[in-house]
């Protein structure tokens, strides 16, 4: 790239291209969250949890690689965290650095996810098991992370929520 910040600096477009392809990113696994809150059909909640990622935990941006939320009754996928980047999701067997954190909108403790919600994840999921090579056993919910990672029961989450079937996901990813 030549050029200053804030101007019209110019990128040679295949020198960048070369560089970014280039970049040694390992991903083993695909960790699914939810939020564990309601999803608000008005407002995104994407920018409420990096809100809470940043101010509250202090973190430098929202801990995901990908939040899944619906806007105006549509499933849309935000971008967080590059996959260059480590996230801040799950530190179980370290997947904050090998793993793609992608968190659903939505308490499903309380309701099963939207079907429109879970294509949408399952579309990203497979674009990524195609990209990284990662078989859909390596498709964790995060409970299942805390549970391999040795986490107590008493001390594991339910994410991505009691009504959230990861067997019948990893299902749905292979047909």
């Amino acid at each position: 790239m030549t050029g200053e910040i804030g101007s019209c600096a110019r990128i040679s477009p295949n020198r960048e291209r070369k560089r970014w392809l280039e970049m040694p990113i390992k991903k083993t696994h695909i960790v699914v969250h939810h939020s564990a809150s309601a999803d608000h059909p008005t407002h995104v909640n994407f920018q409420a949890i990096r809100d809470y990622h940043v101010n509250v935990n202090g973190w430098r941006d929202v801990g995901y690689n990908f939040v899944v939320d619906r806007i105006s009754g549509r499933a849309e996928i935000f971008v967080g965290r590059t996959l260059t980047e480590d996230g801040a999701h799950t530190i179980e067997m370290g997947l904050n650095k090998v793993g793609v954190g992608i968190c659903l909108i939505g308490d499903f403790d309380q309701a099963t996810p939207p079907n429109d919600s879970l294509e949408l994840l399952a579309r990203l999921c497979r674009s990524l098991m195609d990209q990284f090579g990662i078989p859909p056993e390596n498709v964790i919910g995060h409970w299942e992370a805390q549970a391999i990672g040795g986490v107590p029961i008493a001390k594991r989450k339910t994410c991505p929520g009691l009504k959230f079937s990861m067997d019948d996901f990893r299902k749905r990813l292979k047909s």
